[in-house]
Protein backbone atom coordinates (compact mmCIF):
# COMPACT_ATOMS: atom_id res chain seq x y z
CA UNK A 1 0.00 0.00 0.00
CA UNK A 2 2.73 2.60 0.87
CA UNK A 3 4.33 2.09 -2.67
CA UNK A 4 1.43 2.54 -4.11
CA UNK A 5 0.91 6.38 -2.13
CA UNK A 6 4.60 7.09 -3.15
CA UNK A 7 3.37 6.08 -6.57
CA UNK A 8 0.60 8.72 -6.46
CA UNK A 9 3.35 11.29 -4.89
CA UNK A 10 5.46 11.39 -7.44
CA UNK A 11 2.87 11.41 -9.84
CA UNK A 12 1.44 14.78 -8.12
CA UNK A 13 5.43 15.76 -7.67
CA UNK A 14 6.13 15.53 -11.47
CA UNK A 15 2.91 18.50 -11.80
CA UNK A 16 4.50 20.22 -9.51
CA UNK A 17 7.56 20.16 -11.02
CA UNK A 18 5.93 21.33 -14.07
CA UNK A 19 3.98 24.15 -12.76
CA UNK A 20 7.28 25.63 -11.12
CA UNK A 21 9.12 25.96 -14.19
CA UNK A 22 5.88 27.32 -15.92
CA UNK A 23 6.37 30.21 -13.14
CA UNK A 24 9.76 30.78 -13.46
CA UNK A 25 10.44 31.45 -16.66
CA UNK A 26 11.35 35.10 -16.99
CA UNK A 27 10.04 35.48 -13.51
CA UNK A 28 11.88 36.81 -10.15
CA UNK A 29 12.67 33.83 -8.08
CA UNK A 30 12.32 35.22 -4.33
CA UNK A 31 8.53 36.00 -4.83
CA UNK A 32 7.86 33.11 -6.57
CA UNK A 33 9.50 31.28 -3.67
CA UNK A 34 7.07 33.20 -1.29
CA UNK A 35 3.82 33.11 -2.86
CA UNK A 36 3.88 29.07 -4.05
CA UNK A 37 4.71 28.57 -0.53
CA UNK A 38 1.59 30.87 0.50
CA UNK A 39 -0.28 29.02 -1.26
CA UNK A 40 0.42 25.72 0.36
CA UNK A 41 0.00 27.12 3.55
CA UNK A 42 -3.28 29.01 3.21
CA UNK A 43 -4.79 25.54 2.51
CA UNK A 44 -3.68 24.46 5.99
CA UNK A 45 -4.41 28.02 8.05
CA UNK A 46 -8.23 27.71 8.12
CA UNK A 47 -7.76 24.01 9.06
CA UNK A 48 -5.74 24.83 11.96
CA UNK A 49 -8.33 27.49 13.28
CA UNK A 50 -11.05 25.41 12.80
CA UNK A 51 -9.50 23.06 14.94
CA UNK A 52 -8.31 25.92 17.91
CA UNK A 53 -11.92 27.04 17.66
CA UNK A 54 -14.31 24.00 17.66
CA UNK A 55 -12.24 20.50 17.39
CA UNK A 56 -15.34 18.51 17.89
CA UNK A 57 -16.67 19.68 14.60
CA UNK A 58 -13.00 19.57 12.78
CA UNK A 59 -13.01 15.98 14.05
CA UNK A 60 -16.50 15.10 12.57
CA UNK A 61 -15.52 16.65 9.27
CA UNK A 62 -12.00 15.17 8.94
CA UNK A 63 -9.78 17.96 9.49
CA UNK A 64 -8.83 18.28 13.15
CA UNK A 65 -5.25 18.96 13.28
CA UNK A 66 -4.03 18.08 16.82
CA UNK A 67 -2.02 21.05 18.93
CA UNK A 68 1.77 20.51 19.03
CA UNK A 69 4.56 21.05 21.97
CA UNK A 70 7.30 23.26 21.78
CA UNK A 71 10.09 21.21 21.20
CA UNK A 72 7.73 19.74 17.97
CA UNK A 73 7.30 23.56 16.65
CA UNK A 74 11.15 23.48 16.31
CA UNK A 75 11.29 20.80 14.72
CA UNK A 76 9.18 21.47 12.33
CA UNK A 77 10.81 24.89 12.10
CA UNK A 78 14.28 23.24 11.34
CA UNK A 79 12.68 21.19 8.79
CA UNK A 80 11.23 24.50 7.43
CA UNK A 81 14.56 26.21 7.17
CA UNK A 82 16.32 23.11 5.55
CA UNK A 83 13.43 23.05 3.10
CA UNK A 84 13.38 26.52 2.05
CA UNK A 85 17.59 26.36 1.94
CA UNK A 86 17.09 23.35 -0.64
CA UNK A 87 13.85 25.29 -2.30
CA UNK A 88 16.58 28.69 -2.63
CA UNK A 89 19.22 26.63 -4.67
CA UNK A 90 16.45 24.29 -6.33
CA UNK A 91 14.31 27.29 -7.67
CA UNK A 92 17.10 29.10 -9.03
CA UNK A 93 18.54 26.33 -10.91
CA UNK A 94 14.82 25.60 -12.23
CA UNK A 95 14.43 29.19 -13.58
CA UNK A 96 18.14 28.81 -15.49
CA UNK A 97 18.24 25.20 -16.56
CA UNK A 98 15.95 23.38 -18.89
CA UNK A 99 13.65 20.62 -17.29
CA UNK A 100 15.45 18.12 -19.40
CA UNK A 101 18.57 19.14 -17.94
CA UNK A 102 16.84 19.09 -14.20
CA UNK A 103 14.58 15.50 -14.70
CA UNK A 104 17.93 13.29 -14.95
CA UNK A 105 19.90 15.72 -12.76
CA UNK A 106 17.19 15.48 -9.79
CA UNK A 107 16.70 11.12 -11.00
CA UNK A 108 19.63 10.97 -8.74
CA UNK A 109 18.55 12.45 -5.30
CA UNK A 110 17.50 8.81 -4.10
CA UNK A 111 21.13 7.70 -4.57
CA UNK A 112 22.50 10.25 -1.49
CA UNK A 113 19.08 9.74 0.71
CA UNK A 114 20.26 5.95 0.65
CA UNK A 115 23.89 7.19 2.03
CA UNK A 116 22.60 9.31 4.17
CA UNK A 117 20.45 6.38 5.43
CA UNK A 118 23.56 4.30 5.71
CA UNK A 119 25.45 6.71 7.91
CA UNK A 120 22.42 8.29 9.91
CA UNK A 121 20.04 5.07 10.51
CA UNK A 122 23.13 2.52 9.78
CA UNK A 123 21.33 0.52 6.79
CA UNK A 124 23.90 -1.26 5.16
CA UNK A 125 23.67 -1.96 1.27
CA UNK A 126 24.10 -4.75 -0.61
CA UNK A 127 26.47 -5.24 -4.07
CA UNK A 128 23.24 -4.68 -6.18
CA UNK A 129 22.89 -1.77 -4.53
CA UNK A 130 26.18 -0.47 -5.06
CA UNK A 131 26.04 -1.44 -8.26
CA UNK A 132 23.47 1.01 -8.68
CA UNK A 133 24.78 4.07 -6.65
CA UNK A 134 27.76 3.54 -8.65
CA UNK A 135 25.85 3.69 -12.04
CA UNK A 136 23.76 6.79 -10.64
CA UNK A 137 26.90 8.35 -9.61
CA UNK A 138 28.56 7.84 -13.22
CA UNK A 139 25.83 9.35 -15.62
CA UNK A 140 25.26 12.52 -13.13
CA UNK A 141 29.45 12.85 -13.48
CA UNK A 142 28.52 12.64 -16.98
CA UNK A 143 25.67 15.14 -16.90
CA UNK A 144 27.64 17.63 -15.15
CA UNK A 145 30.52 17.67 -16.58
CA UNK A 146 30.59 15.09 -19.87
CA UNK A 147 29.73 17.38 -22.66
CA UNK A 148 27.57 19.77 -24.55
CA UNK A 149 24.63 19.58 -23.21
CA UNK A 150 22.83 22.61 -25.12
CA UNK A 151 26.29 23.59 -24.82
CA UNK A 152 26.49 23.13 -21.02
CA UNK A 153 29.93 25.20 -19.51
CA UNK A 154 31.04 27.71 -17.47
CA UNK A 155 27.57 29.93 -17.56
CA UNK A 156 25.57 26.42 -16.85
CA UNK A 157 27.80 25.16 -14.22
CA UNK A 158 26.98 27.08 -11.19
CA UNK A 159 23.23 26.15 -11.74
CA UNK A 160 24.00 22.69 -12.07
CA UNK A 161 26.07 23.56 -8.78
CA UNK A 162 22.79 25.04 -7.28
CA UNK A 163 20.35 22.16 -8.32
CA UNK A 164 22.88 19.30 -6.85
CA UNK A 165 22.82 21.43 -3.41
CA UNK A 166 19.60 21.31 -3.70
CA UNK A 167 19.16 17.73 -3.78
CA UNK A 168 21.41 17.32 -1.24
CA UNK A 169 19.04 19.41 1.24
CA UNK A 170 16.26 17.32 -0.29
CA UNK A 171 17.98 14.41 0.81
CA UNK A 172 18.38 16.00 4.07
CA UNK A 173 14.79 16.60 4.58
CA UNK A 174 13.94 13.53 3.61
CA UNK A 175 15.93 11.53 6.43
CA UNK A 176 14.48 13.68 8.77
CA UNK A 177 10.99 13.24 7.97
CA UNK A 178 11.38 9.28 8.68
CA UNK A 179 12.53 11.05 11.77
CA UNK A 180 9.43 13.42 12.44
CA UNK A 181 6.74 10.88 11.04
CA UNK A 182 7.49 8.67 13.61
CA UNK A 183 7.65 11.34 16.97
CA UNK A 184 4.95 13.84 15.80
CA UNK A 185 1.19 13.81 13.41
CA UNK A 186 2.36 13.94 9.77
CA UNK A 187 -0.68 16.65 9.34
CA UNK A 188 0.22 18.67 11.77
CA UNK A 189 3.55 18.64 10.72
CA UNK A 190 2.60 19.49 7.20
CA UNK A 191 0.67 22.29 8.24
CA UNK A 192 3.11 24.22 10.42
CA UNK A 193 5.90 23.14 8.34
CA UNK A 194 4.01 24.83 5.10
CA UNK A 195 3.23 27.57 7.61
CA UNK A 196 7.07 28.12 8.41
CA UNK A 197 8.28 27.60 5.62
CA UNK A 198 5.89 30.70 3.78
CA UNK A 199 6.95 32.83 6.88
CA UNK A 200 11.25 32.21 5.91
CA UNK A 201 10.23 33.21 2.28
CA UNK A 202 8.16 36.55 3.17
CA UNK A 203 11.44 37.59 5.91
CA UNK A 204 13.56 36.81 2.95
CA UNK A 205 11.61 38.45 0.48
CA UNK A 206 10.58 41.81 2.56
CA UNK A 207 15.00 42.33 3.28
CA UNK A 208 16.62 40.67 0.16
CA UNK A 209 14.16 41.18 -3.02
CA UNK A 210 11.74 43.93 -2.15
CA UNK A 211 14.38 46.78 -1.65
CA UNK A 212 16.20 46.18 -4.72
CA UNK A 213 13.08 45.03 -7.03
CA UNK A 214 13.29 47.60 -9.44
CA UNK A 215 16.85 46.29 -10.50
CA UNK A 216 16.37 42.83 -10.37
CA UNK A 217 14.25 40.57 -12.87
CA UNK A 218 10.81 41.79 -13.02
CA UNK A 219 8.16 39.68 -11.03
CA UNK A 220 4.46 39.01 -12.70
CA UNK A 221 1.62 37.19 -11.54
CA UNK A 222 0.79 33.65 -12.88
CA UNK A 223 -1.59 31.54 -11.85
CA UNK A 224 1.04 28.33 -12.14
CA UNK A 225 2.80 29.90 -8.72
CA UNK A 226 -0.98 28.77 -6.87
CA UNK A 227 -0.61 25.67 -8.59
CA UNK A 228 2.90 24.96 -7.40
CA UNK A 229 1.82 24.76 -3.61
CA UNK A 230 -1.34 23.25 -3.99
CA UNK A 231 0.27 19.93 -5.79
CA UNK A 232 3.24 20.33 -3.37
CA UNK A 233 0.92 19.97 -0.59
CA UNK A 234 -1.28 17.00 -2.19
CA UNK A 235 2.26 15.08 -3.37
CA UNK A 236 3.58 15.56 0.12
CA UNK A 237 0.04 13.98 1.39
CA UNK A 238 0.67 10.87 0.11
CA UNK A 239 4.28 10.69 1.07
CA UNK A 240 4.07 11.35 4.43
CA UNK A 241 0.96 8.89 4.39
CA UNK A 242 3.61 6.16 2.66
CA UNK A 243 6.09 6.90 5.60
CA UNK A 244 3.26 6.78 8.34
CA UNK A 245 2.94 3.19 7.73
CA UNK A 246 4.98 0.09 9.79
CA UNK A 247 7.74 -1.38 7.72
CA UNK A 248 7.84 1.44 4.87
CA UNK A 249 11.25 2.47 3.79
CA UNK A 250 12.50 6.21 3.34
CA UNK A 251 14.95 5.29 0.89
CA UNK A 252 12.49 3.25 -1.29
CA UNK A 253 9.93 5.98 -1.18
CA UNK A 254 12.50 8.88 -2.19
CA UNK A 255 13.53 6.59 -5.51
CA UNK A 256 9.71 6.00 -6.12
CA UNK A 257 8.97 10.17 -6.06
CA UNK A 258 12.23 10.09 -8.41
CA UNK A 259 10.15 8.73 -10.99
CA UNK A 260 8.06 11.90 -11.34
CA UNK A 261 11.59 12.94 -13.63
CA UNK A 262 9.64 10.34 -16.25
CA UNK A 263 6.65 13.18 -16.51
CA UNK A 264 9.15 16.07 -16.16
CA UNK A 265 10.95 15.13 -19.09
CA UNK A 266 8.21 14.45 -21.10
CA UNK A 267 6.82 17.90 -20.30
CA UNK A 268 10.20 19.40 -21.70
CA UNK A 269 10.30 17.67 -24.59
CA UNK A 270 6.39 18.16 -25.74
CA UNK A 271 5.48 21.55 -23.71
CA UNK A 272 8.67 23.62 -23.46
CA UNK A 273 10.26 22.29 -26.65
CA UNK A 274 13.14 21.54 -25.51
CA UNK A 275 16.30 20.45 -27.16
CA UNK A 276 19.36 17.78 -27.17
CA UNK A 277 17.06 15.56 -26.07
CA UNK A 278 18.26 12.39 -27.01
CA UNK A 279 21.41 13.26 -24.61
CA UNK A 280 19.74 13.69 -21.61
CA UNK A 281 16.96 11.03 -22.29
CA UNK A 282 20.10 8.37 -22.33
CA UNK A 283 21.24 10.25 -18.92
CA UNK A 284 18.18 10.03 -17.50
CA UNK A 285 17.36 6.14 -18.95
CA UNK A 286 20.78 5.51 -16.95
CA UNK A 287 20.64 7.27 -14.00
CA UNK A 288 16.80 5.37 -13.24
CA UNK A 289 18.79 2.32 -14.62
CA UNK A 290 20.92 2.34 -11.49
CA UNK A 291 18.10 3.96 -8.84
CA UNK A 292 16.12 0.45 -10.52
CA UNK A 293 19.29 -1.52 -9.33
CA UNK A 294 19.27 -0.12 -6.01
CA UNK A 295 15.05 -0.86 -5.70
CA UNK A 296 15.96 -4.49 -7.12
CA UNK A 297 19.13 -4.80 -4.23
CA UNK A 298 15.92 -3.03 -1.66
CA UNK A 299 13.32 -5.72 -2.57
Amino acid sequence: MWILLGIFSAFFLGFHEIFKKTALNHNSVLPVLFLGSASAALIFIPLLIISRISSEASVILGIFIPQSGITAHLMFLLKSAIVATAWMFGYFSVKHLPVTLLAPLNASGPVWTMLGAILIYGERMNALQWTGVAVSLGFYYALSFGGNLRGTGVRDSRWIFFAFMSIIFNSISALFDKYLVQQYDRIAMQAWFSVYTASIFLVIVMIVWYPGRKRTTPFSWRWSICLIGVFLVIADFFYFKALSFEGSLVSILIIVRRASAVLVFAAGALYFKETSLRKRGIILAGILAGVALVVMGSL
